[in-house]
Formats: C-alpha cells, sequence, structure tokens
C-alpha cells in the first residue's frame, strides 16, 4: 500500500498546543494546496480557503462538490461550530476563508486556524491522517484560548453532488426539519434519500443518528462514522445527523459532536473517520436494500 503526502510549495511549520500560543498563525501566502494519498484515495486541502477539503478524489473521480457559479463559496468539506444561532449566517471568515497554517506530522496534515474573534472566540485545528485501505481519520480541535469557558459542538459539512442514495439509521424520535423538506423514506430506524431520479426541494433534515452517514453514487460507497449520541447531547436546535439539500447544486452530509463545555485554555475534539469502497457485483443499490444494509452490517455500522 501507497501512502504519500505531496506539498505542492514550500511550508512553513507550526507547532500547535491546546493553549494556542498565536492566535492568527503566519501562513506561507504562495500554499495553494497540500495532498495526501492511500489506496485508491487522493485527497487535497486549501490552506487559503479555511483549510477545507478541497477534492476527495476516488479512483481519479471526484467526490467532492466544487466551486460552482451557482455558488462559489459552499463546496467541499468544512468544520462549524453548532449550534448556528451562536454566529447565523455567513460563518465566521475564520471557519472558511481566512488562512490555516499546515505541519506535516509522518502520514498526516495538520491545519490550523486563526481564532474567530468575530462570534465564537474559538481557533479550529483540524488533523488528517491516513489509516490505510481507502480510509481516513479525521481530528478536529475546537480551541478555547479565552479566559472564560464556553459552550460549543464541532460540526462537519461534507458536501457532495445531488445525486445517489443517502441513508443512515437514528433512534425512533421523530425526525425533523430545520426549513424546507424534500422526499425521503424510512423504513424501520432507516432512511433513505433517493437523488438519483427525482428533483429534490430545498430542505434540512435533523435525526438523533446511530454514528453513520452513508452516500452510494453509481457503485461507490463513500461512509462517514462519528460517535453515536444521546438525544440530550446534540446541541441546542441541532442534531447529531443532518442532511441539506441546496438548490444551488450541492446536498451536505453533516455529524456534529456532542454539546459540551470547553474550559478557558482548553479543547473540545471530535473524530470522524472515512472509507470509500467500491461495492460488490452482488450488493442491490436501491431504496430498503437488504444486500446493501447487509454490506453495511459488515462494515461496523450499527442499523
Amino acid at each position: 500500500m501507497r501512502f504519500q503526502i505531496v506539498f505542492f510549495l514550500p511550508l512553513l511549520l507550526l507547532q500547535f498546543s491546546c493553549e494556542p500560543k498565536d492566535p492568527a498563525p503566519a501562513v506561507d501566502a504562495a500554499l495553494a494546496s497540500a495532498e495526501l494519498e492511500v489506496g485508491n484515495l487522493t485527497l487535497r486541502v486549501d490552506p487559503q480557503a479555511g483549510g477545507r477539503i478541497s477534492s476527495l478524489l476516488y479512483q481519479d473521480r471526484e467526490l467532492l462538490a466544487q466551486p460552482s457559479a451557482l455558488d462559489a463559496d459552499n463546496w467541499g468539506s468544512t468544520l462549524w461550530v453548532s449550534p448556528q444561532e451562536s454566529w447565523g449566517w455567513p460563518p465566521p471568515k475564520s471557519f472558511d476563508k481566512r488562512p490555516y497554517a499546515v505541519q506535516q506530522n509522518s502520514a498526516s496534515l495538520t491545519l490550523t486556524g486563526p481564532v474567530d474573534e468575530e462570534k465564537t472566540g474559538l481557533q479550529i485545528v483540524k488533523n488528517i491522517q491516513l489509516l490505510g485501505a481507502d480510509r481516513l481519520g479525521l481530528d478536529y480541535s475546537l480551541v478555547n484560548p479565552s479566559e472564560q469557558a464556553k459552550q460549543f459542538a464541532a460540526w462537519e459539512v461534507t458536501r457532495v453532488p445531488i445525486k445517489g442514495l443517502v441513508l443512515f439509521a437514528h433512534e425512533s424520535t421523530p425526525l425533523w426539519w430545520s426549513f424546507g423538506e424534500f422526499a425521503y423514506q424510512t423504513y424501520g430506524d432507516i432512511t433513505w434519500i433517493d437523488a438519483r431520479e427525482s428533483q429534490l426541494s430545498e430542505g434540512k433534515l435533523n435525526a438523533n443518528g446511530r454514528g453513520w452517514l452513508a452516500w452510494v453514487d453509481g457503485r461507490t460507497l463513500l461512509v462517514k462514522k462519528f460517535t453515536d449520541l444521546a438525544e440530550a447531547e446534540q446541541a441546542p436546535k441541532e442534531a447529531e445527523v443532518q442532511v441539506y439539500i441546496s438548490p444551488r447544486g450541492y446536498m451536505e452530509l453533516e455529524a456534529q459532536s456532542a454539546f459540551a463545555t470547553i474550559a478557558a485554555q482548553q479543547s473540545l475534539t471530535f473524530s470522524t473517520e472515512w472509507q470509500v469502497l467500491t461495492l460488490p457485483d452482488h450488493i442491490e443499490v436501491g431504496v430498503d436494500s437488504p444486500s446493501l444494509l447487509t454490506y453495511l452490517q459488515t462494515l461496523g455500522l450499527k442499523l
């Protein structure tokens, strides 16, 4: 198996600690992109655009939504903090737009952002690790450099094109809408959103999930795994699992950490794991497919 880290231009290395010494780390202004490769996956980050994951290639095919004429700001995969009512819209510039410093650490990338002085007072640090077998580990830290405790959750937002099937398992508590609505089907404790043929209207669906979200596009399966939350652990007016359909040509596969107190000079951590696979020929891709659900169980997903 080949592990590779490629930096297209020289980097300025930065040491990180949970007690940040520099609220706005210096960044080489010429740095445009950094890259990780493992198996069939190539991941690229854009340090100049909030340290977001700008590209995820699987067998040379792009999985993530890219900037478009309809939406030049919302693309790739990023990290916000929750609840959204703590910052409104648009997101603070340190989340998505300001430069992040980059550090190489063996088979990983660490991206350290500036302190958000607009609204939350937090600093975001992202560590992306190669796990092998077309798997990536993403470890996020919400750092509180202030002298006062704060309450937040971490919020991973991954944007993909509106196509294929989205599915997730959830507890028996009702699903609910933040706004709008689109077609979905629930069988048992599994909800399916089918974007293969139908046109989906704008909306945002919320659920107390079971620690995973999956997207099937053709025969390619993307699985995001994360901590399964109890209902009481979810941030106010938010949820462990969220799916947003945008009229601007992308959908968001969202996962949130527990809503917790971040003590002064301390941090909250949240980890997700991404895995991309090609489905075996015998797996039927369709709503409520027994063979697909059985296959997801072999990956360790809780149905």
